[in-house]
């Protein structure tokens, strides 16, 4: 089922996260994450990998994903096969709460 709104002079869709995002600027927000974007990429609550198809593959050397639910890991590879990344990548199930940021190799910037 697809959710039509008119805002402004454009029409916004309902995505599969429930929000009209380009009303809300999601969708300017998740382009300039993925701007930043660069070297070793940790996304924690990657739920179902919304955030991938705006990344710059060219700028990341590795990529892993966390989240708390299968399915929606499950849901994050598949969108990764389709967007035929080559890099080196990886999806965790776990609590973000779990994650080691004593380890030198997380820097969050």
């Amino acid at each position: 089922e697809v959710h039509e709104r008119l805002v402004g002079s454009e029409m916004c869709i309902r995505d599969s996260s429930g929000t009209y995002s380009k009303a809300f600027g999601i969708d300017s927000m998740r382009s300039m994450a993925g701007e930043y974007a660069q070297g070793q990429v940790l996304e924690v609550a990657v739920g179902t990998g919304l955030q991938l198809p705006y990344y710059r593959w060219n700028q990341i050397s590795s990529y892993t994903g966390i989240d708390n639910s299968e399915g929606m890991l499950e849901a994050s590879k598949d969108k990764m096969k389709r967007l035929f990344v080559n890099k080196q990548y990886s999806f965790i199930s776990s609590d973000a709460s779990s994650i080691p940021l004593h380890k030198p190799e997380v820097r969050l910037t």
